[in-house]
């Protein structure tokens, strides 16, 4: 019995003779007015055209009823049509004789059961098709969690290999199409090359307008190398802004060309939020050689290129070489032991004093990081600063930094009240100057070292200020709305603009050592000096000379009115106790904590 709202099953008799075919109707009829709804033709063909309309409409046939002897095809015929034009529909064959053989093969062809009409009557006719449209449903729910299950699994797999931000390939899948391209150019090894591209700065845009906007931006990246490379290389994301090309067919030359045409191109400015945005690649190439014939050292090979690349400038291409190998190796275990030193606590810092060159009275110190290695022992930073820098790892060090130097710079000001004016230089770096908490962390370690802020300075390089001038502007407006003092160190080696020079907020510039270290000797560094000083009398900044080695250069100095100097003529950078040792005997202090003039006092005072 059919149930109110369950959908009568659709019959279609194809029967040749009108007398049986009335028989069937009637038979089904009198399983209940509700359960069948059944439709008669008489030709293969008049069966195929119903089965089509109804579909088309979405009332799909349920189950064809089929007599073997239609006169336009044959019985196998018959049910391999019907078969393919309705999958989802259930057939049960007819046949006039007990032929099993002939009823095996309608199965075989497609049928889902048969029925001899010489032994049928009605209660099998029902039972028949009732079982034939339930088995039918199951096989094609079966068959749809099937396809559904190889459906998850092809996606599952894709997402396994495919980078989800980009589209692109990963590195996994990357890794075994150089496998598989290796195997195929094994006789021809130095016509297969990878290149390994990195986007410049990238973390400047991370740091400063946040994760979001940077995966948009790589997204834009991606789309703009995949118009780069030719067709059939293979382009993939392989790291957080690093991407990698499978060039095959191609000779090292080629290769170098195609990592110069992206290169070049890449620097054209993108479409960015309404306005425009220059993001520049850096590349390097491995080509594949007998001796390098893994992905794993082929990649190696080629981001080690790619690293010399941005040394040399950034935007630009460079070629493997075996010299290559030791300094990646050495820049890993650079990066592995300095992120471990950073936790345990292994950096120093040693300060050295400012004097004032007209009493040698000491204005203040710059505070410089130290690393103390476990094995290598006191590392200076031009041993481990740019691995910091790149890897990201200057964050935390720098913020160390800061930290540590506000509170030696109290302890400082508290050993004398002649020093409670004693300022501390601290260095950012670009990556730190793109911070988006910098201000609140500054504030912080002001606060929690109780210093004043107009005495500490942050030095920034030429370079680093002119990166991204307009933009560093507004972050130089909100340090300087601390009570900090802005230093722009190196001055004179990058290549500042005056119409932006007049327009940062700061207040010292630092003279590179390159221009004092030929003072006396050389006219052109003391004009450039004077003008330097000159510029800076003009726009009300301090001028700073560094790397001062002889009484030569401070007289010289002195006389082109630079009256601010630090360098190893005065001191070298020491750490904090020998700098407060220098600082009493600077005041005349004794050891016990006593200046000359205390005892004299003392005495005075009838004290002993």
């Amino acid at each position: 019995m059919t149930r109110p709202n369950e959908r009568r099953t659709k019959v279609l008799l194809v029967v040749q003779s009108d007398s049986d075919a009335d028989l069937f109707e009637a038979i089904l009829d009198a399983a209940g007015p509700t359960a069948f709804n059944v439709v008669r033709v008489s030709t293969l063909a008049q069966a195929t055209s119903f089965v089509a309309a109804a579909a088309t409409v979405g009332t799909p046939v349920d189950c064809a009823v089929v007599d073997l002897g239609c006169p336009d095809a044959e019985a196998i015929e018959i049910i391999e049509t019907l078969s393919a034009r309705s999958p989802a529909a259930a057939l049960v064959a007819l046949t006039r004789r007990d032929d099993d053989e002939l009823g095996v093969a309608t199965i075989e062809a497609g049928a889902s059961d048969y029925v001899s009409k010489s032994a049928m009557d009605a209660k099998l006719l029902v039972r028949c098709i009732r079982h034939a449209v339930l088995r039918k449903r199951f096989e094609s729910s079966l068959a749809d969690a099937r396809t559904a299950q190889e459906l998850a699994k092809e996606a599952l797999v894709h997402h396994a290999l495919h980078d989800p931000l980009t589209g692109l390939p990963n590195r996994s899948l990357f890794v075994d199409r150089l496998r598989h391209a290796l195997d195929r150019w094994s006789g021809q090894p130095s016509t297969l090359s990878v290149i390994y591209f990195d986007i410049d700065r990238f973390h400047l845009i991370n740091d400063s307008l946040g994760y979001p906007v940077g995966d948009q931006l790589l997204g834009v990246v991606a789309t703009r190398l995949t118009g780069l490379v030719r067709p059939g290389d293979t382009l993939a994301r392989i790291g957080s802004d690093e991407f990698a090309v499978l060039c095959e067919g191609l000779t090292g030359e080629g290769a170098v060309g195609v990592a110069d045409q992206v290169c070049a191109a890449m620097t054209e400015p993108l479409a960015w939020r309404g306005g425009e945005l220059v993001v520049s690649v850096s590349a390097g190439i491995a080509v594949s050689t007998s001796e390098s014939s893994s992905p794993d050292s082929l990649l190696t090979d080629a981001e080690a290129a790619m690293y010399r690349a941005k040394r040399e400038g950034r935007a630009r291409s460079a070629v493997f070489a075996e010299t290559m190998r030791s300094r990646a190796i050495g820049r890993l275990d650079t990066e592995v032991s300095l992120r471990q030193s950073i936790m345990n606590g292994d950096l120093r810092l040693h300060y050295q004093p400012i004097v004032h060159l007209v009493d040698g009275q000491v204005l203040g110190h710059e505070a410089l990081v130290r690393w103390d290695h476990p094995t290598r022992g006191l590392l200076g930073p031009d041993q481990f600063i740019n691995v910091a820098e790149e890897t990201g790892l200057i964050i935390p060090l720098g913020t160390w930094v800061l930290q540590e130097a506000c509170r030696q710079a109290k302890r400082f000001q508290i050993r004398d009240p002649r020093w409670s004016r004693l300022t501390m230089s601290v260095n950012l770096s670009g990556r730190q100057l793109a911070q988006p908490d910098l201000v609140d962390l500054i504030a912080s370690a002001l606060d929690d070292a109780d210093l004043r802020p107009e005495h500490l300075q942050l030095e920034m390089t030429e370079g680093i200020l002119m990166d991204d001038a307009a933009a560093t502007i507004g972050i130089l407006e909100m340090l300087k709305g601390l009570g900090v003092r802005l230093d722009v160190d190196d001055f004179g080696t990058g290549y500042s603009s005056l119409a932006y020079l007049k327009r940062f907020p700061v207040d010292v510039l630092k003279i590179d050592h390159s221009f004092v270290h030929d003072l006396g000797k050389d006219p052109e560094d003391a004009a450039i000096i004077a003008a330097v000083v000159s510029l800076a009398d003009a726009l009300g900044f301090t001028v700073i000379a560094e790397g001062v080695e002889t009484a030569l250069q401070r007289d010289c100095l002195f006389g082109l009115g630079c009256t601010s100097a630090q360098g190893y003529l005065f001191a070298h950078p020491v750490d904090a106790s020998a700098a407060e040792t220098a600082l009493d005997h600077a005041m005349g202090r004794r050891p016990g904590g006593h200046s000359e003039h205390d005892d004299e006092r003392a005495v005075t005072a009838g004290r002993p």
